[in-house]
């Protein structure tokens, strides 16, 4: 049935899913097809990234003993990834130096060594910086 919908203006249909077991939702695809489809990479490139970088959340958080995140940038670059406790303490740094462009870099936190409690995870590159916060729980 046509509802109208034109598929030709989709560009990319994007599945992210984490550990969904327990929930309250399913996920079924009807009648899928693709007609002239041209897969190139499914490593983000430059032309993909939104802006100049792309960083996720944390999973799992909250966490015992280890999470991880990962960061994308468009261009090489020199990138800091540093760990800091909730006063504002650096207590782990994760990269400090060149950081490939158009390759996701996964990122893992080590909690084994740290107190329970609350942890920033702060990302700065050439034009951007971004501070996202995990939990640690023991």
């Amino acid at each position: 049935a046509d509802d109208g919908f034109d598929f030709s203006r989709v560009k990319f249909v994007v599945f992210a899913m984490g550990n969904i077991q327990g929930s309250p939702f399913n996920l079924s695809f009807d009648d899928i097809g693709f007609d002239q489809a041209v897969v190139t990479s499914s490593e983000p490139g430059a032309a993909d990234l939104p802006s100049a970088y792309v960083l996720t959340h944390a999973y799992p958080n909250p966490f015992n003993p280890q999470t991880q995140f990962e960061l994308t940038v468009r261009q090489t670059q020199p990138v800091r990834v540093a760990l800091y406790d909730a006063l504002g303490r650096e207590v782990a740094l994760l990269h400090d130096g060149i950081l490939p462009g158009q390759t996701r870099h996964t990122f893992r936190i080590d909690g084994q060594h740290l107190s329970s409690g609350l942890y920033l995870y702060r990302v700065v590159g050439e034009a951007f910086s971004e501070t996202r916060s995990v939990v640690l729980l023991k």
